[in-house]
């Protein structure tokens, strides 16, 4: 028999095994291990002539020996499989990897798969769960909240409430989320000018400095907020929505009139206390050419009452 062309297959097959970024191994229905290329060497660490006759347990570190021989069992009755394992290098290491099994039927009953290493993808994921965790734990815990706003083409396509608006308005996200017009609502119907111009230019693109104004709790009470406006935009610098942080500042707003009107009340004392200082001038005066009348013996006797009672209210 010619058997050229299928030599030719065969050597190129084992070029593209050899080239592949991924490992590849080919196992008997035990799991042993019959063949493997450079990738699969390279990533658990160990040199090809360990890992021929090798079993694929002893790489396993996420299934014992009993689930192994179960999934092997599982591949040959379904066909083939993909799944996401972790193996053990030479080393000790243990590494993620993402598997991809295929059987080969009878007569050869053979498996042959490709594991890449994920390690890093698996490690990034797990930062950014983590990450994603920890402004969801900051976002909760804040007493004020952000509320977040997705603009096309001018107009309004998403907006979400962060859960801290519970707090600061007494409405929760979800009635938010159910009553569009809920936001404008809920402010105090004189500030509701000055807040619609502001939507317009955060609308528009335009940077608008923070505005503090006045909203009606859920319970009917009537709270301060600031709210400062952020701009996002995309990588290529379109404008596609802001983020506006909510704050209660009703406490502050309290201080600062208590501290507005003592400091009214402190220019009252000091105008009071200079009135007084120039009144007592000008009765000292009064007092003093009163009592020189009297030492001198200028007021005649029927006067001398009228200028003792004059004295007397200078005293006074």
């Amino acid at each position: 028999q010619d058997v050229t062309d299928r030599k030719e297959a065969q050597e190129r097959n084992a070029t593209i095994l050899e080239t592949a970024m991924d490992g590849f191994w080919l196992i008997d229905m035990t799991g042993r291990i019959l063949e493997v290329n450079d990738a699969l060497s390279r990533m658990t660490g160990y040199s090809r002539e360990e890992l021929v006759g090798m079993h694929l347990r002893n790489l396993e570190a996420a299934e014992s020996p009993e689930d192994v021989a179960e999934h092997i069992r599982r591949i040959m009755t379904a066909g083939e499989d993909r799944f996401e394992t972790r193996h053990r290098r030479r080393d000790g290491q243990v590494i993620d990897v993402d598997v991809s099994v295929r059987y080969m039927g009878k007569p050869a009953e053979l498996l042959f798969g490709f594991a890449r290493d994920i390690t890093r993808r698996k490690r990034a994921e797990t930062l950014l769960r983590q990450s994603e965790e920890r402004f969801r734990v900051l976002l909760e815990s804040l007493t004020d909240y952000i509320c977040s706003v997705k603009v096309r083409d001018g107009r309004v396509v998403e907006t979400i409430h962060s859960p801290g608006c519970l707090a600061v308005t007494g409405f929760a996200p979800e009635e938010y989320q159910a009553d569009s017009s809920l936001w404008l609502r809920m402010v105090h119907e004189e500030d509701r000018p000055a807040v619609l111009d502001l939507a317009s230019r955060l609308l528009a693109g335009e940077s608008a400095s923070p505005l503090e104004h006045r909203i009606m709790h859920k319970e009917g009470e009537t709270r301060w907020v600031r709210n400062t406006p952020v701009l996002r935009h995309d990588e290529s610098g379109r404008f596609i929505g802001y983020e506006g942080l909510i704050q209660d500042i009703t406490g502050q707003r309290k201080l600062q009139e208590q501290l507005s009107q003592a400091q009214k009340m402190e220019a009252v004392g000091q105008l009071a206390g200079g009135v007084a200082h120039d009144f007592r001038n000008q009765l000292t005066v009064v007092k003093g050419y009163g009592e020189m009348l009297v030492r001198r013996q200028l007021v005649k006797d029927e006067a001398k009452g009228y200028v003792e009672q004059i004295l007397k209210a200078a005293d006074r």
